[in-house]
């Protein structure tokens, strides 16, 4: 079960994963000052990743994604669990220098419940488009590989942009604590049970439907 983080200071989550069944915690670190973490660190990835961009939270979610992809396409002999956890759309909401966000339009009905200015705003949203973007991109490299008939692939998130959006209305309240669940089946896995879109379900429900 190897474990693919950008950044390895959260909550001291590179040893806290090593107690949780992780075999391998592979930890993406690209920050000088931590490269006494060894060759799990910052110089096992700049030699993988020479060009590799970081934030202050690690690495891009472009780089955990490519080496999640690496990874799978070079550890084919047994069945593999790869968690990994996004940390881009985090503050200070950082982009790559290679990225250019696509146009975004505020509408006027969400300007008067920002948190933030516009131009602050703008930022995160632009954030929030490149880490789905690079989800994206890591779902259509996995369906038009050699992986797409052998992978299962559930993404969520633990929070939406709570920090930018006020909430006050009662009726937004399940609003403010909504996130989406993605799950991608290979075409002979789709016949196994019911999805029913007007059912909640919440992360306790993901491993299950997994297993099942």
């Amino acid at each position: 079960t190897p474990f693919v983080f950008g950044n390895n200071t959260f909550y001291n989550v590179a040893n806290n994963t090593r107690q949780q069944w992780c075999l391998e915690s592979n930890i993406l670190l690209l920050q000088e000052i931590l490269a006494s973490t060894g060759d799990r660190g910052c110089k096992r990835v700049l030699k993988k990743y020479p060009d590799a961009a970081t934030t202050d939270w690690g690495v891009f979610d472009e780089y955990m994604y490519q080496y999640a992809i690496d990874y799978l396409k070079e550890n084919t002999g047994k069945p593999i669990f790869l968690f990994m956890l996004s940390t881009t759309h985090h503050p200070p909401f950082m982009l790559p220098d290679n990225y250019k966000p696509l146009a975004i339009e505020v509408p006027s009905s969400l300007k008067e419940r920002l948190i933030y200015d516009e131009e602050k705003a703008r930022l995160v949203f632009s954030t929030y488009q490149y880490a789905n973007n690079q989800l994206g991109k890591f779902i259509s490299n996995v369906k038009k590989s050699s992986l797409a008939d052998k992978s299962i692939i559930a993404a969520s998130g633990d929070h939406n942009t709570r920090d930018l959006i006020h909430y006050p209305a009662t009726k937004d309240q399940m609003q403010q604590i909504m996130v989406p669940f993605y799950l991608y089946l290979p075409k002979h896995l789709r016949k196994i049970g019911e999805f029913d879109s007007k059912r909640y379900g919440s992360h306790k429900d993901i491993f299950p439907t997994i297993y099942h």
